[in-house]
């Protein structure tokens, strides 16, 4: 997925915004570790309408991450459904060109609609 900021962002705001993230208890950030070596950030923002707002990002041209966007992808939808069971549905946006990602989403079970991503992950 993708920032949909796509302007310069000031490092002060960055940290602010990092921090807030980091104290709140209804967004999740979950780094993706392989052999030691970290490959990824896995991020869950609350909507507040038991959905959440992911965004993924692999560490480029890492060779631990090649190939283990998809795993890292399914591992945290695994750990959010264990640790917030009020969450029904993930969505996320993916850039127009970013055939990889709408890829590894299509693999995973997500609906995409042009660069929105949808999946249901309970059913109530």
């Amino acid at each position: 997925t993708a920032s949909k900021n796509t302007s310069k962002i000031e490092l002060a705001d960055h940290i602010d915004w990092f921090n807030n993230l980091l104290a709140s208890k209804n967004n999740f950030i979950l780094i993706g570790c392989y052999e030691n070596r970290d490959i990824g950030v896995v991020r869950f923002n609350n909507t507040g309408r038991n959905e959440v707002e992911i965004s993924i990002y692999l560490v480029p041209d890492s060779i631990y991450a090649k190939g283990l966007g998809l795993k890292l992808l399914l591992t945290a939808e695994k750990w959010l459904k264990y640790n917030a069971s009020d969450i029904i549905t993930i969505t996320g946006f993916v850039k127009k060109n970013n055939t990889q990602s709408k890829k590894m989403f299509l693999d995973a079970g997500y609906e995409i609609n042009q660069n929105k991503i949808k999946k249901s992950i309970w059913k109530k």
